[in-house]
Parts: structure tokens; sequence; C-alpha cells
């Protein structure tokens, strides 16, 4: 299978998907408050993360995943990866299918 120049690029901060919009790149924190604590928690692992690999505590070539802090039309906030986003960009609005598919994604530890 064939990854297109699209999907290995970055996605933008503002990028709609379906019901739900980047609000923050996986280095970073949104401009708007992180309401959710296991979103704020792997927000600030992953910085903690990225940290560790520039000071040299981890190796330079140790892989993460790019991950994105989204808010979905009814106001809830995940931290998603880009894959999952991707997938879940046929939902076009929020509904408990669409919070279903993202549950076990949210309930998982970022590592």
């Amino acid at each position: 299978m064939q990854v297109s120049n699209k999907e290995q690029q970055n996605l933008p901060i503002g990028t709609k998907l379906g019901c739900f919009t980047i609000i923050a790149e996986c280095n970073s924190y949104p401009d708007e408050p992180i309401n959710d604590r296991l979103v704020k928690a792997n927000v600030e692992k992953q910085i903690e993360t990225l940290q560790k690999i520039k000071n040299g505590e981890l190796p330079q070539d140790y892989k993460i995943v790019d991950k994105y802090v989204c808010k979905c039309h009814c106001g809830k906030q995940y931290f998603l990866s880009k894959e999952k986003l991707l997938l879940l960009k046929s939902h076009r609005y929020c509904s408990d299918e669409c919070f279903n598919e993202i549950v076990e994604d949210k309930d998982k530890n970022f590592n």
C-alpha cells in the first residue's frame, strides 16, 4: 500500500477532518485551555519525550507517533494520531458512533 504525499505531511492547525478540528500539534499546547485530564497528561508526556530526545537522554531515532489535540463539534477534546484522524474523516457530525471509535485511543496511556 502506497502512502500519498498528503498523508506523509503534517496536518496543520485548523484542519477539519470530519467532526474534528486540529487545535494543536503534538509538540505544543493549544491556544485554548485543555479541559480533559487525559489529553493534558498525554500532551505533557509527548513534550517531555521530545525534550529527552533533544537532550540526548533518548536516541535520536526514537520513534514517536504524530498525534494532534483535536476538538469535536460537541466541544470534547481528544489526543489522536494522524492515522486515526484520517480514518475518522468520514464522520461529519459528532455522534455516539464517532465517540465509541475513539474511546479506545483515549483510554490508552501514551508511551
